[in-house]
């Protein structure tokens, strides 16, 4: 019974190898490699299934048959060298090999490199890839007869190997498996299998169909990236049934649920895809269609429509004008219509499964014209209003309501249409069809003129043309028009036009106002003759003396009197209730009195009084200055004044002093002093005056400055200029000054000189004008100018401007990822073109009339340090420099090493572990797997035996990313041994005794079973 026990858990452990491995048995369910890592494979028992072409490679590089076969797949992450060695893990196996750039599916396959190994008799031995296997693996030279040479690989490109044993003739039955251990320079990773096979797999067709909905057409679609045939499988349930299962276009037909239809493609050498679609059952539509409104005004949109569905059905609903074009779904409509009309209505699943109908749609173009009634009244009816329908639709029945909602709704009905207020109102006109519309009805009553029963207009002294009469009363613009009594302008009748009345007599008058209302009334009219006012009088005065004089006022017509006057600067007036008056008045200089306009007892009714005189005051003769003249001294700094008088009586004062004769000569005036002098005759009446300020030419001159020019200059620069043609008094001298002003006075002084040269100083503003100038005059003690010297010249000065210096600077020092190309740039204030000198790590450099905006090329290999040493601009002047120097260090380029894969104590986990490489001036970040990262050594978290990882490195700066990607299945510390499966037979009630091979081994956690089972799939557990 133990025996038995133990010949079915060695048939078990059997059994689940051939159930691990076999699935490598073929190109298209290749293993993917991960990475370098050695590959151990404890059993290989089954061949493949691709005889052809790969058959005829396994002939030509193995000299036998494929047999026991297993089938590996990598990428090359980056070129290089690449080798193996291939080693069987049990005797009287040997293992060939085969590697192609690509699945050998046909006979385009390219092999790369094959091997056999020698008679195998009592040992085995490795074979592989390496042109000197000593050195690459430790391979002895007899046995590296069964190598070939190393080959390279290319970066991005897919390989793959076939690994074959061949069994022995002493066991055939042996399924010896491998270890398989890397070299060379090329790194390596998994092969993604969507870049391979089938690509852009899709099928077409409805996903929702009717119950019991025959011939439902699916068309399959996909593509090969080796550009093989492709074969189409498809499979589907839920009663669901295929005419063909293995074209790319077929027809379903579906029963009373639906279900799921998958399409599987395949081209014969990469693993086959597939795709699924759930498909949804529903009834076939049953629909009715009604409107709901009887009539539409101008438009209807059809999805307004009342759609019932018996059945409860999903589908797509479209509008049609005929009925074939719903029967066929052809030559929809849109939802929006303007006209009356029968429309259809298709409710569609698919093509195949829809249900339509009918409705009769009225609708018409409706419009009424919206106004506004202006009426002369108080009151008006609604319903004698006249309508106008734009349209031309007739027989609409109007009701009329308050407002629009009253009017949409029927309710709230004007029944008495007779209203009396301004307002808006609404009409409601409705269509026998049953469409309407409504439109507002803005009433206004407009006011009547507001006239007195009759007018009285009084005509003074002229005529009046009776249709520029005007009414104050009545509110402009209005027009009038004149008839020859009231009862003939209320009859329109016998109207007069461009009547000129200038008499007493009477009119009738009608008012009509700008909004059309009118009214009439009666027109007075009464004819006064004006008073009138005679000023008379005539005096004399001397000038500046107070005199009273009399005003002598005469009036007649009707009082009181009111005349106003005017004295030539100023209105006054005087009033009285007699014929006469007499106005006294103090004036002291010659005066006219003129009379103005004249107010009497009707001055309400006529304003235009006739008025006439006038009165003189005239001043006496009084003495003048016949001449003034200015007599200069010998230094021309000084003056008096002569004055000659005529006129007056002979006797003549200065200032109030008598002088003999008519002549005056004064004392003595500096230039520039003022005199004033009062010249009166011996009766004081009326004096002159003789004023004013005087100044001796000088005869000392600045001369000019010959240049005009405006000098632009740097700060560095000398300004100058040249004087010529001054003249020096014995006392003066000449001094150069600069200054602000322009002209020939003397500005804010920044700089002066006994030469005409000047340079910068603090004092200047940089960008202002400033102006050369050459001063002359006295001497002072020290030997400058004396500006207030009374003769002092001013030449005007020379312009000159000195420039603000700009200032250019380098940035901040920067790190930056090794092999940047970096723009460099020198900064100003403003943008403009300059000559530059500079050096890089000490090396000399310059650039001439370069554009600052743009920059210098420059490729960070290693530190930098850039220093500015001049710069001028387009003026030639030098720049000012900021940031003299600027450093550009580099950060070195990230890396790994040390990377090790370690399992732990079950064997049933590993982690990863590395150190980084980066540069100090970064911090390293590590995505894409968690675990610890202590300074720059990186160890991950426990990984399942078998998963792969893939880890993201990068370093701050973002100058490197590095991935690392791999798999390790740890070596399980776990066999179940090997018993001798010869098979036995025994008598009921014996013991069975087994051979066993090979002690199995544990783990410490594990335990050993031996099972029986009644059948060789270990599916019948007895014991």
């Amino acid at each position: 019974m133990q025996f038995l026990r133990f010949f079915t858990f060695i048939f078990i452990f059997i059994f689940s190898q051939t159930l691990l491995y076999s699935q490598y048995e073929d190109c298209n369910s290749a293993y993917n490699v991960s990475n370098k890592s050695t590959i151990n494979v404890a059993s290989v028992n089954s061949s493949g299934q691709v005889m052809d072409p790969v058959i005829e490679d396994i002939t030509q590089c193995f000299q036998g048959d494929e047999n026991k076969s297993y089938w590996l797949k990598f990428k090359a992450l980056s070129s290089g060298t690449f080798e193996f060695k291939l080693t069987p893990n049990g005797l009287m196996a040997d293992y060939d090999f085969i590697m192609y750039d690509a699945c050998p599916c046909d006979t385009n396959r390219n092999i790369i490199a094959c091997k056999w190994v020698g008679s195998i008799v009592t040992n085995f031995k490795p074979t592989g890839i390496a042109t000197d296997p000593l050195a690459s693996f430790g391979v002895l030279p007899i046995d590296a007869l069964e190598f070939t040479n190393t080959i390279n690989l290319v970066a991005g490109k897919s390989y793959f190997l076939l690994l074959n044993n061949i069994s022995a003739s002493l066991d055939p039955f042996n399924n010896v498996g491998f270890s398989l251990e890397f070299g060379g320079t090329a790194n390596i990773g998994l092969v993604d299998d969507n870049d391979f096979g089938i690509q852009n797999l899709t099928f077409t067709g409805p996903d929702r169909v009717c119950m019991n909905q025959k011939n439902v057409g699916y068309n399959g679609n996909a593509s090969s990236t080796l550009g093989y045939p492709i074969k189409y499988y498809w499979k589907a349930n839920n009663g669901i049934t295929f005419n063909n299962d293995s074209l790319k276009n077929v027809s379903a037909d579906f029963g009373l649920s639906g279900g799921d239809i998958c399409l599987k493609a395949s081209d014969g050498c990469y693993a086959p895809k597939s795709i699924c679609k759930k498909i949804d059952i529903t009834d076939i539509p049953d629909i009715s269609v009604i409107d709901t409104t009887p009539c539409h005004n101008q438009f209807f949109d059809l999805t307004q429509l009342k759609i019932t569905d018996s059945r409860n059905t999903f589908g797509n609903i479209n509008y049609f004008d005929n009925r074939d074009s719903s029967i066929t779904n052809t030559d929809s409509i849109q939802s929006i219509i303007t006209k009356s009309g029968k429309y259809f209505v298709r409710k569609t699943i698919n093509l195949a499964c829809f249900d339509t109908a009918s409705v009769d749609v009225i609708v018409q173009n409706l419009e009424l014209k919206r106004d506004t009634f202006n009426i002369c009244s108080d009151e008006t009816r609604l319903d004698t209003l006249p309508m106008i329908e734009l349209n031309g639709n007739s027989g609409l029945i109007f009701t009329y309501y308050p407002d629009s909602l009253s009017a949409a709704q029927k309710k709230n009905q004007i029944l008495n249409p007779l209203v009396k207020t301004t307002g808006t109102y609404w009409i409601r006109g409705d269509s026998k069809e049953g469409c309407y519309l409504i439109s507002p009805v803005v009433i206004k009553f407009l006011p009547y003129p507001n006239l007195a029963a009759s007018t009285n207009f009084i005509l003074c002294d002229s005529c009046i043309l009776l249709d520029t009469f005007a009414f104050n009363g009545v509110m402009k613009p209005y027009s009038i028009r004149i008839f020859p009594s009231v009862a003939f302008a209320e009859l329109d009748l016998g109207r007069i036009t461009n009547v000129l009345s200038c008499k007493s007599e009477s009119f009738g008058v009608k008012v009509i106002a700008a909004n059309g209302c009118y009214d009439i009334t009666q027109l007075d009219i009464t004819k006064i003759e004006p008073s009138s006012c005679i000023l008379s009088g005539i005096d004399s005065i001397c000038k500046n003396i107070d005199k009273e004089v009399q005003l002598n006022f005469n009036f007649s017509g009707t009082s009181p009197f009111t005349a106003i006057y005017s004295d030539g600067s100023k209105l006054d007036s005087v009033v009285s209730i007699t014929g006469n008056l007499v106005k006294k008045i103090t004036v002291n200089k010659a005066t006219n009195f003129n009379l103005i306009a004249l107010k009497d007892g009707n001055i309400n009714l006529c304003n235009n009084g006739r008025v006439s005189g006038n009165f003189d005051v005239k001043e006496i003769a009084q003495p003048k200055v016949k001449n003034t003249s200015i007599i200069c001294d010998s230094t021309r700094k000084s003056y008096k004044v002569s004055i000659e008088i005529e006129g007056g009586n002979g006797n003549y004062l200065v200032n109030g002093t008598n002088i003999i004769g008519n002549n005056f000569l004064s004392n003595t005036f500096l230039n520039d002093s003022v005199y004033n002098f009062l010249i009166q005759d011996i009766n004081k009446c009326i004096p002159d005056t003789v004023k004013g300020v005087a100044t001796c030419a000088c005869t000392n001159s600045a001369g000019f400055i010959d240049e005009k020019d405006t000098m632009i200059l740097c700060k560095t620069d000398v300004a100058f200029a040249t004087a010529i043609n001054y003249v020096l008094d014995p006392e003066d001298k000449i001094e150069f000054i600069l200054h602000d002003s322009p002209t020939n006075k003397i500005g804010n002084i920044v700089s002066k000189s006994i030469d005409p040269i000047f340079t910068y100083n603090p004092n200047i503003i940089t960008n202002k004008v400033y102006y050369i100038s050459t001063i002359v005059g006295d001497s002072l003690t020290d030997g400058t100018v004396n500006q207030n010297d009374i003769c002092l010249s001013v030449a005007p000065g020379r312009p000159v401007i000195f420039l603000t210096p700009d200032t250019i600077s380098l940035g901040i020092d920067t790190n930056y990822c090794l092999g940047t190309l970096i723009n460099l740039k020198f900064n100003t204030n403003k943008i403009q073109n300059v000559d530059v000198e500079y050096t890089i790590n000490g090396t000399s450099n310059s650039l001439s009339n370069f554009d600052l905006s743009k920059g210098i090329p420059l490729t960070i290999n290693g530190l930098k340090t850039i220093d500015i040493i001049s710069a001028v601009d387009l003026n030639l002047c030098p720049l000012e420099i900021g940031n003299i120097e600027q450093n550009l260090d580099v950060i070195k380029k990230l890396s790994t090493n040390s990377l090790t894969i370690t399992c732990d104590s079950l064997n049933e986990n590993y982690s990863v572990n590395f150190i980084v490489d980066a540069d100090a001036k970064s911090i390293v970040q590590v995505t894409g797997l968690n675990g610890n990262l202590v300074g720059n050594n990186f160890t991950s978290n426990l990984i399942k035996s078998g998963l792969s990882y893939s880890i993201i490195v990068k370093d701050q700066f973002l100058c490197d990313t590095i991935k690392l990607t791999g798999a390790k299945t740890c070596d399980c510390n776990k066999l179940a041994g090997k018993i001798d499966t010869t098979s036995k037979n025994i008598c009921f009630g014996d013991s069975l005794l087994m051979n066993i091979l090979k002690n199995n081994e544990v783990d410490k956690n594990d335990t050993t079973i031996i099972a029986f089972f009644n059948d060789a799939n270990l599916t019948d557990l007895v014991g």
